[in-house]
């Protein structure tokens, strides 16, 4: 996924009204954090993690809650050597969304970015 796509995908999901204008600038500035981190501007696999995000940032400003990713899902994900880049990331959003995640999308953001990780660093994808 490049950033072509990435504002490509954002535009398909507000014009949609699937995620919110807040959501989706909190998104681009999501990328830009994880290509900087990682060093490159295509970031393979990562179009589970950028349609997730800005929907998560949607549901949360309509009081939308979900539940919990299933633990070991959760586990195997910190497990994969990637856990403190990812709680970056995550940090990262939570700064710019100006509030704390609830700990279900944080789960969910962990998983996503722990296999984006591992496969944009050359780690196993399992």
């Amino acid at each position: 996924m490049n950033r072509d796509d990435l504002n490509e995908r954002l535009r398909v999901l507000q014009f949609s009204n699937t995620i919110t204008a807040e959501a989706a600038q909190i998104t681009v500035k999501a990328y830009g954090h994880l290509t900087a981190t990682l060093s490159r501007e295509d970031i393979l696999q990562g179009e589970m993690l950028f349609t997730h995000l800005p929907m998560a940032l949607s549901r949360l400003a309509s009081g939308e809650n979900i539940e919990n990713p299933p633990a070991q899902v959760l586990q195997e994900a910190l497990n994969a050597g990637y856990a403190d880049e990812a709680r970056n990331e995550v940090s990262y959003i939570e700064e710019q969304w100006g509030r704390a995640l609830p700990d279900a999308e944080k789960g969910y953001l962990m998983i996503h970015y722990s296999l984006v990780f591992q496969v944009n660093t050359g780690g196993e994808t399992g």
